[in-house]
């Protein structure tokens, strides 16, 4: 299925209590590349994140939202924060030199993952200026996260 960047629909839904936290186009300088010029200098680069979070979610034994309803959003403690996705962004970038940037999407998606009760995750990075014809270059992966076998009744 080719599913467009922009088409959000598994991202937010009311009949599956999905909400959808984005960040679109964070610019960043970036250490990031196999080329030799690569190695010794910092890029532009443009990342772009779409998260499907269940409005009621219990995550890390603790709940996401704190309460039964996700409906009901009293302050910041109870939704997955666009500012804290793109904190946790800068700093996984800002860690060092990656070579390539699946690597780098594989090390956000699943730090994000980790972090936050995200049922779906996609991960775009683009490279503005690499090839000069071209508007932009980049790669793009989805994710979800990995089910504990053991816990998972189905198996």
């Amino acid at each position: 299925m080719n599913q467009n960047f922009t088409d959000n629909d598994a991202y937010a839904s009311a009949i599956h209590e999905l909400r959808h936290v984005f960040v679109e186009q964070l610019e960043l300088m970036a250490a990031v590349g196999i080329h030799p010029h690569e190695q010794t200098a910092r890029q532009p680069i443009l990342i772009s994140v779409h998260a499907a979070v269940p409005e009621a979610s219990h995550h890390g034994g603790h709940a996401a939202f704190g309460h039964q309803s996700g409906h009901e959003i009293r302050d910041i403690n109870d939704v997955v924060c666009y500012e804290a996705i793109s904190d946790k962004i800068i700093a996984i970038v800002d860690q060092g030199h990656v070579d390539l940037l699946e690597i780098l999407a594989e090390n956000i998606a699943d730090a994000l993952l980790q972090a936050y009760p995200i049922s779906t995750i996609r991960v775009k990075i683009e490279k503005p200026e690499a090839i000069k014809q071209a508007k932009s270059v980049g790669i793009e992966i989805e994710r979800r996260p990995k089910r504990n076998i053991k816990s998972d009744p189905s198996h």
